[in-house]
């Protein structure tokens, strides 16, 4: 059950958002969590601030975001541009690190629920909510 259970994990690390407002998470794995564990998984989406829609799928696919620092490399050091350039980077990166933090919480508190599949499929869906809070910022 273990290995099952990483198994899991894993795959959804690997599996990323399907769009920038939506968690996909796969249909059957959702389906063999009770519904007091699905609630459960929602509400720590929602109290932590990394909610979005939960979507159900069977293929999903990993999108990184675009680096906000290749913003720099056509700017003058220095100018005004630059500056503004590198405040809007440190409040993004900053905004950033706050979505992490808050992934951390939920992720501590997926550890507190009934354990097995639930905890792996909540800790699945922090770790997709993380970059969707990111986006935001």
């Amino acid at each position: 059950m273990r290995t099952v259970t990483m198994t899991i994990l894993f795959g959804m690390l690997l599996a990323g958002s399907a769009a920038a407002e939506q968690l996909t998470v796969n249909k059957a794995e959702w389906g063999r969590l009770s519904e007091q564990d699905q609630r459960a998984i929602e509400k720590i989406l929602q109290d932590t601030k990394l909610n979005a829609d939960i979507v159900f799928s069977t293929d999903t696919s990993d999108v990184l975001p675009p680096s906000e620092f290749a913003a720099l490399q056509d700017v003058p050091p220095q100018s005004a541009d630059w500056w503004k350039k590198v405040v809007s980077v440190v409040r993004k990166n900053a905004c950033e690190v706050g979505c992490d933090a808050a992934g951390l919480g939920a992720v501590s508190a997926c550890g507190a629920l009934s354990g097995g599949t639930v905890a792996t499929v909540c800790g699945g869906l922090v770790l997709k909510a993380r970059p969707v809070c990111k986006k935001a910022c």
